[in-house]
């Protein structure tokens, strides 16, 4: 009688799943009734081979059965949107994510515009229309560095149909609303911590710049707005802000950069006397004075973004632990400054 055999399991085939095109990554700080409209925008109206991802802070039950459609990944202790983000793309498989806040609500196609300028090489980022859907307002269509270490948001105030926005050049897309290439976000250990929620999205996006990367706006990607955007203030925002200037210092012609970084502080403050978080504001810039000097570390983990990249043959060889762990072997100094901050 012939012997029956079996192939252990590890030898059966497998059923291979496709690889998603595009990973879309909703940062979540508060309970599910903050990401419930957003998430629920995005099932109705999401792109083919797509994944979805739900990186929060709180306990989160799914109530509703989503764990076939949706991947929820909770971040313990107190994160911020940076870490949130950063846990999102790091468990992404698509090589393109798209990073949406849970108070913006998406509408059919808007994926697909965006997708469409990855095509070329040397995209990095693709910046969405933010939108206000009761007056048809742009709030935002990216972020640019403003001379003096200003984070400037750029296009709000503009009409949807306004013909203008066709001509906008922004230095990258807002924290909560982007499209990027993983590969890149990856090489550059993601958003950094140290700038916090209210400057890291301009620091990634003048890094983007320094590797000679390039970020657009798709003004047919539109994103609504659930509520308006809260208010950045006080002691954690001045020292965000402070950091941001020493990392992105322009040492070429330091006395007209700190020049104006001086008028933009002075403003800064005149401008947040009525409201009364002039002061604390005004002691965070003093707190992050101590990352002064800081510019040369920051130019010497560009250097190395730039050689991950040149030497990447695909996205998955890519790590932003990796890439964090070397800029803290390399650069002891920094860390140092930063956990005295």
């Amino acid at each position: 009688m012939m012997r029956a055999w079996h192939l252990p399991a590890e030898f059966l085939p497998r059923k291979v799943l496709p690889v998603p095109r595009l990973s879309i990554v909703i940062p979540c700080l508060g309970g599910a009734t903050e990401f419930e409209d957003t998430l629920v925008s995005v099932l109705q109206n999401r792109p083919a081979q797509c994944e979805v991802i739900v990186v929060h802070a709180l306990p989160y039950d799914d109530p509703y059965g989503l764990q076939d459609e949706v991947r929820f990944i909770r971040v313990s202790g107190k994160p911020g949107l940076v870490q949130l983000a950063n846990t999102g793309i790091e468990a992404a498989k698509s090589e393109i994510v798209h990073i949406l806040g849970c108070r913006l609500t998406v509408q059919e196609g808007w994926a697909e515009t965006a997708l469409q300028h990855f095509k070329n090489s040397q995209i990095a980022a693709v910046s969405p229309l933010i939108v206000a859907p009761h007056d048809q307002q742009v709030t935002a269509a990216g972020v640019s560095y403003g001379a003096g270490g200003r984070r400037k948001i750029v296009g709000a105030g503009l009409a949807q149909a306004n013909h203008k926005l066709n001509k906008l050049k922004v230095a990258g897309p807002t924290l909560e609303a982007g499209f990027y290439r993983r590969e890149a976000l990856l090489a550059l250990g993601g958003w950094q911590e140290l700038v916090g929620d209210v400057a890291a999205d301009v620091d990634l996006a003048q890094s983007l710049i320094a590797l000679d990367l390039t970020t657009v706006v798709a003004t047919d990607s539109v994103l609504h707005e659930l509520r308006p955007a809260a208010r950045s203030a006080g002691f954690a925002y001045g020292r965000a802000l402070e950091r941001l200037f020493w990392r992105q210092y322009a040492s070429a012609n330091p006395a007209w950069a700190i020049i104006c970084h001086m008028l933009v502080v002075m403003f800064e403050t005149a401008t947040r006397l009525p409201n009364g978080d002039a002061l604390t504001t005004l002691l965070g810039r003093a707190v992050g004075l101590m990352h002064a000097g800081t510019t040369s570390k920051y130019r010497h983990s560009l250097e190395q973004s730039r050689q991950a990249l040149e030497a990447a043959a695909e996205p998955s060889t890519l790590s932003m632990s990796a890439a964090r762990e070397e800029r803290m072997y390399s650069a002891p100094e920094t860390q140092q400054r930063r956990r005295a901050a």
